[in-house]
């Protein structure tokens, strides 16, 4: 096994699918394996019925992330800041149809030029890297939600967290 993926299916009033674990071995890094695993389990989702899928993500797991926030379409939809004996996490939501599916991801380049014509602070915030206590004070004190993450290096040295506010993203 070099790739797995396990997900639970809720027949509830919002019908939902439930990511568990998006694995991929070491050796396979690069291929796009991961997105490509994600992409998969959302057509099945939506298959049966799911019109969103619902994640959480450790908040240093910056591989997973960049697939899932920038790649997939993704959002922050909460911040747990500390599961007993695991840590803090990422609430993550993607909404399931075909234009969810293809119209969130995130291109580093245009990331760029929107953070050049917007103003910082009203139309986004960047949170530092595994900056904990902003996170929480984000989610507990603003309408912003994380909707990418800048990796190491990429746009600045120790990387990000970009978030917009919940009414711009519609």
């Amino acid at each position: 096994v070099v790739g797995t993926i396990f997900e639970l299916f809720y027949s509830s009033p919002v019908p939902s699918s439930f990511t568990i674990r998006l694995s991929v071995d070491e050796s396979l890094q690069g291929y796009n394996l991961g997105y490509m695993l994600m992409k998969y389990s959302c057509l099945l989702s939506m298959e049966k019925g799911a019109i969103v899928k619902r994640a959480i993500i450790k908040v240093d797991n910056a591989v997973s992330l960049h697939i899932n926030l920038n790649k997939i379409g993704w959002f922050g939809e909460d911040f747990l800041p500390d599961i007993p004996k695991l840590g803090p996490f990422m609430k993550l939501v993607l909404p399931l149809s075909p234009y969810g599916l293809e119209s969130n991801s995130i291109d580093m380049d245009r990331l760029s030029a929107f953070m050049e014509k917007h103003k910082k602070g009203v139309d986004y915030q960047k949170i530092p890297f595994l900056d904990i206590e902003s996170l929480d004070q984000l989610y507990r004190k603003t309408d912003f939600v994380v909707v990418a993450f800048i990796p190491p290096g990429r746009i600045e040295e120790k990387g990000s967290y970009l978030a917009v506010p919940k009414d711009s993203m519609y």
